[in-house]
């Protein structure tokens, strides 16, 4: 059986390498340069593409938000979940 360093090409192999460059790129960004760098992105894939959607408004509520808000809760808390009555 042939390990992972006989083949040209391992995924798991270039995934890290992607993984490691990301890690350097993100490496001492703050808060607001993570999210301007994470919504200059362009996501071919439909479900990568709503969850940065979903982000970028979530984001965006929160900035229209006063400081310790209602918006600032996180909408899955508790005090936010719907119950059947």
């Amino acid at each position: 059986m042939n390990s992972t360093g006989d083949k040209p090409f391992s995924y798991v192999r270039h995934l890290r390498e992607i993984r490691d460059e990301n890690n350097k790129k993100m490496e001492g960004m703050s808060y607001r340069e993570l999210m301007d760098w994470l919504n200059s992105k362009e996501y071919s894939d439909p479900t990568l593409r709503r969850w940065a959607a979903k982000c970028r408004q979530a984001e965006a509520a929160l900035d229209k938000s006063p400081p310790g808000g209602a918006a600032r809760r996180h909408p899955t808390g508790p005090d936010e979940r719907r119950t059947s009555a």
